[in-house]
């Protein structure tokens, strides 16, 4: 009560909003300590500084922390300097990692983190007034810095990544002002998704910047009528039903046995007579596999889980593992709040419990797979409740739609996806979602969405403590090649992918990153969707509900078509 400011550390985000209306009509407010950046994090940053700037009585805060304190053993590995924490000694009594909570490693080597806290620190904020007529709000957050003299503002239009306007924006704006900026000529374009990005950008050397560094960026989404690929589709019904009793597969009115490699057991055409071809598509069956074979590919489908167990296209294997579900990730530092109860639950362990498998014939040639089944451990309920139809063109593209419910299991989920292990020389990635750094539903502010490319092993964020990492949000396009061979997925919704040289089993085994051993393959997953970061390590378990994975019901949709360099 003596004191004409208040401080305190790690308020929630009603607490603060609380202040605002009372105490803070009095003295402002500095958080001394806030949103943690231990591990992958922070990732509330962004929803504390919607509060802030809302209300003249917050003055900022203090991320924890700066900088890494691992102890250096002297020694390197293919992952760097090889670092020791808390319990490595043989002591007893320690902190673990929580030494490695920062925004910089121990050799000041910079983290997304810093990339994160640096546009959410961004000089200039944008917001549309009217998209409809080229109204932007720019607003200077700075206290005593007019903005022509430090920075340029230049904007470039992008569908689906593809630059299609640019141009510049005079900036007349005076300390904590807040100005309206009419640009016509974004009011005039039209397309299928459309993104501006505002890029700010230093005129001259200053202190911690040169000439030409960015001090920030702001991106707004103009038109949104279309995903990347499958413009307008939206995902539909499972088209067959799964009873509680399960679903009975077709009966067989034939059994000529036809041995294929790689499939287990002898297999039964499905008609009258040694084959069927559906527009050059040919469709067999055993107890556990269903196989459908076109003019250029192989497809053997899990009667199990509905998954494609091997995929072969020109002869070659795309496949090193059954394709399968993937619904833990690898805990993060700030998912203290969940991470033992996901374990109690097995999520990194459920198995497949099959129901009943239908197949059937769709116009154009298709064949379709339904499977109904659920996720499980052991004699334990279980978690998941699938309907699984995998849909194979004549052309050898394929759709896999799941419809899930989901038990009350009283906590969000980590994730829920699809897992594939390629060859290890799959290694280049193209996708259009949210990068270059890693990203997550909350966050995401050091990234733009756009199309992007980069090699596997630049998609993996090799942290001190090993942990879930490297995956992009808001994607609705991913393409893996191997230089010759290329499979390309897109998803309705927009999905996350990540691409990874270790399972997430790995990950969550090991507790320093020279422990982890490579899995051989290329790693990647496609996630329906996964819960936000947060800041749960130190901070309130106080994730705003639109990250929180806590969807009860949900369905997605992933299309995939494999092509080598003598197709395309």
């Amino acid at each position: 009560d003596f004191f004409p400011m208040f401080s305190r550390m790690y308020p929630s985000f009603k607490w603060m909003q609380d202040y605002a209306g009372s105490e803070g009509q009095k003295r402002p407010m500095v958080l001394c300590e806030y949103s943690h950046a231990m591990g992958n994090g922070p990732g509330d940053l962004e929803d504390y500084w919607q509060i802030i700037y809302g209300s003249e009585c917050f003055m900022g805060g203090f991320v924890w922390e700066w900088a890494d304190h691992g102890i250096f053993l002297g020694g390197t590995d293919e992952h760097g300097p090889v670092y020791a924490y808390g319990g490595d000694f043989g002591e007893e009594i320690h902190d673990g990692n929580f030494c490695i909570d920062a925004m910089v490693g121990p050799k000041r080597e910079v983290y997304s983190s810093s990339r994160e806290v640096m546009n959410v620190y961004r000089p200039i904020r944008v917001r549309e007034i009217s998209l409809d007529q080229g109204i932007f709000e720019f607003y200077n957050t700075m206290d005593f810095t007019e903005m022509s003299d430090l920075l340029r503002c230049v904007y470039t239009v992008e569908e689906f990544g593809r630059a299609v306007a640019k141009g510049e924006v005079e900036l007349k704006l005076s300390p904590e002002k807040k100005e309206l900026v009419t640009i016509p000529g974004l009011a005039d374009l039209d397309g299928e998704s459309l993104y501006v990005k505002f890029d700010f950008i230093y005129k001259a050397d200053g202190c911690g910047h040169k000439t030409g560094d960015s001090a920030g960026f702001e991106q707004i989404c103009l038109k949104k009528k279309a995903l990347y690929g499958e413009a307008g589709v939206v995902c539909p019904e499972t088209t067959f039903a799964v009873a509680d009793g399960g679903v009975s597969a077709p009966e067989n009115t034939a059994n000529p046995e036809m041995p294929v490699p790689g499939v287990a057991g002898d297999l039964k055409i499905l008609t009258p007579g040694n084959e069927k071809k559906l527009y050059s598509s040919t469709v067999a069956e055993n107890a556990a596999q269903i196989l459908v074979t076109g003019e250029q590919f192989r497809y053997v489908i899990s009667r199990r889980t509905g998954l494609p167990e091997s995929l072969v296209v020109s002869g070659q294997e795309l496949l090193t593992a059954p394709m399968r579900y993937e619904t833990f990730r690898a805990p993060t530092d700030n998912d203290v709040p969940n991470r033992d109860r996901w374990k109690m639950l097995y999520l990194d362990r459920l198995v497949p419990k099959h129901y009943g498998t239908e197949i059937s014939r769709k116009d154009g040639g298709r064949i379709s797979v339904g499977t109904g089944l659920a996720l499980g451990y052991a004699v334990y309920p279980h978690i998941f409740k699938l309907k699984t139809e995998t849909v194979i063109a004549a052309d050898g593209t394929f759709v896999i739609r799941v419809n899930a419910r989901v038990a009350d299991i009283r906590c969000p989920l980590p994730r829920f996806g699809l897992h594939m292990s390629l060859p290890e020389t799959f290694s280049k990635v193209v996708y259009y979602g949210y990068g270059p750094d890693e990203s997550y539903t909350d966050k995401r502010q050091a990234c733009w969405k756009s199309l992007f490319s980069a090699d596997a092993a630049d998609l993996f964020t090799d942290y001190i403590m090993p942990q879930e990492n490297g995956s992009h949000y808001g994607c609705e396009y991913v393409e893996m090649s191997d230089g010759e061979r290329q499979l390309a997925v897109t998803g309705n919704p927009a999905f996350s992918f990540q691409v990874l040289p270790y399972t997430t089993g790995e990950l969550a085994k090991r507790t320093h990153r020279e422990e982890l051993n490579r899995s051989g393959n290329t790693e990647l997953y496609l996630d329906y969707r996964q819960n936000g970061i947060g800041s749960q390590s130190c901070g309130p378990d106080d994730m705003k509900s639109e990250h929180i994975f806590s969807e009860r019901e949900f369905a997605a949709e992933w299309k995939f078509s494999v092509s080598s360099r003598k197709e395309r």
